[in-house]
């Protein structure tokens, strides 16, 4: 095979991936979870790796959808920000023009490379919550958003020691899909919502983010249907804007007992 014959069906594939990663999906489910007292929709959100290639025109976009599904709640789980540069808070401002609560946890590129201080100054003026190791109850709802941990030892541990409570449905926002099912049963979580995998995004460029987990992406639920985990694909894309196996995604979940 000449070069040129090489070349041209690798290019195609990449204007495939380019064109790809511009494309956004909205995705709605149910889950029936026994332990949830009413009727909620949450937006999940994942990845937007806001930096040098999104910003706050993306922002809009993401948020014009956002608006049109009128969600209870809306959680952001990592990777809000690149970490590639810093941002100026206006780029998260869009974000305001939606009615309901917005909750955040951090990602590995929110907290190990841009940093805590600088995640929040980029937050300030902004109404998304960041849940840094800590709890908040939303009528019947408690949210918990834990930091992004590289071992699996000091999630548990940070999840412990945190208000998981057996009167009200539990949600826990981490960035990772490190735990599994069963073990998200044992601490009473009956909802994780993660990323970090984008989906795989452009396999197998990709393959160190996603070997060390079970969930790569869409929903699971456990044997006993008292737990269910959710790994959105991101709405954005980190290094090249490429998305060859996967789609940036936002997801809205329609939850009932």
């Amino acid at each position: 095979m000449c070069i040129r014959d090489r070349f041209i069906p690798s290019m195609l594939l990449f204007l495939y991936g380019f064109i790809s990663s511009f494309v956004l999906t909205v995705t709605t489910l149910d889950i029936a979870i026994p332990d949830a007292r009413s009727n909620l929709s949450v937006v999940h959100l994942s990845d937007l790796h806001l930096g040098p290639i999104y910003g706050k025109s993306h922002v809009s976009r993401v948020v014009a959808e956002v608006k049109r599904l009128q969600p209870d709640i809306v959680v952001i789980t990592g990777d809000l920000l690149d970490g590639s540069m810093k941002i100026e808070p206006d780029v998260l401002f869009p974000f305001n023009e939606i009615e309901a609560d917005i909750y955040f946890s951090l990602g590995n590129h929110d907290d190990v490379f841009l940093g805590l201080e600088e995640v929040e100054r980029t937050l300030r003026g902004s109404k998304i919550v960041l849940l840094n190791d800590e709890a908040v109850m939303n009528n019947d709802v408690n949210i918990i958003g834990i930091g992004y941990r590289l071992k699996n030892e000091t999630l548990v541990n940070k999840l412990v020691n945190l208000n998981v409570t057996y009167d009200a449905l539990n949600i826990l926002l981490y960035h990772a899909p490190s735990l599994t099912l069963d073990e998200l049963e044992g601490y009473n979580i009956q909802l994780h919502l993660g990323g970090h995998t984008h989906g795989g995004q452009s396999f197998p460029l990709y393959w160190d983010t996603l070997s060390p987990f079970k969930y790569v992406r869409g929903l699971r639920t456990s044997e006993t249907g008292k737990t269910h985990v959710h790994i959105s694909e991101g709405a954005g894309t980190a290094g090249p804007r490429l998305r060859m196996f996967s789609r940036s995604t936002i997801t809205l979940l329609n939850i009932h007992p």
